[in-house]
């Protein structure tokens, strides 16, 4: 799998546009290997379909990978860095970079959710800059609406296709993102329930029994 770290041993961040469980798996299963075989730590926060599908994929080296289902894996913007970085620093292993799969979670979300999510994507280029860190985030373009599609080039600096690299030629500079997102609707009056406008299909359920997994 093409690597393309930019700054050595800094973040990387790539998208990942998937339609069906073989493309989604067509990224991971690669990444993990390869990950697992240099004894880095891999962490996948993904659906529980998503990872049930790559632990039968890994076979014998299922084991070795940490997995965390994505709803709980921070459930607003700001949860979701501050468990990145309890991962990081969990298991960073000195000389090592670290790897993670980890899916955004759009399903259900109102528009104001889905712009704070939007921009932190953008701006895990800014905060998440000095770690040794590989982060892959998958789209669902089953599920996922759009314009948040479309916003994965925009919040990503390349996108992989399998295992080949693709430059996104919408990629914003972080700060000039977040400057160019339209402001947050005001809050509802006092007695009128906000009617903000929510994405949700079948696929987005929540699996029975499914709770907060940690990575192991």
């Amino acid at each position: 799998m093409p690597a393309e770290h930019g700054a050595e041993g800094g973040f990387v961040h790539h998208a990942c546009l998937y339609g069906s469980d073989a493309e989604f798996l067509a990224m991971a299963v690669p990444f993990v290997r390869e990950g697992l075989a240099a004894g880095e730590p891999v962490l996948a926060a993904t659906t529980p379909a998503n990872i049930e599908l790559l632990r039968d994929a890994l076979g014998e080296r299922a084991h070795a990978l940490d997995t965390a289902e994505t709803a709980y894996f921070g459930r607003r913007p700001v949860e979701r860095v501050s468990a990145f970085l309890r991962y990081h620093d969990r298991r960073a292993r000195p000389g090592l970079r670290m790897r993670m799969i980890a899916e955004p979670v759009w399903c259900g979300k109102s528009a104001r959710q889905v712009a704070e999510w939007k921009r932190m994507e953008s701006g895990l280029n800014v905060l998440l800059a000095g770690l040794p860190l590989w982060m892959i985030c998958p789209y669902d373009t089953r599920t996922a609406p759009r314009d948040v599609a479309g916003a994965a080039c925009a919040t990503h600096p390349a996108r992989l296709d399998g295992q080949r690299l693709i430059p996104c030629a919408t990629y914003a500079d972080p700060g000039a993102y977040a400057a160019a997102m339209p402001p947050p609707r005001s809050p509802a009056p006092p007695g009128r329930p906000a009617r903000a406008p929510r994405t949700g299909s079948a696929r987005c359920a929540a699996s029975p029994g499914s709770g907060p997994r940690r990575p192991a």
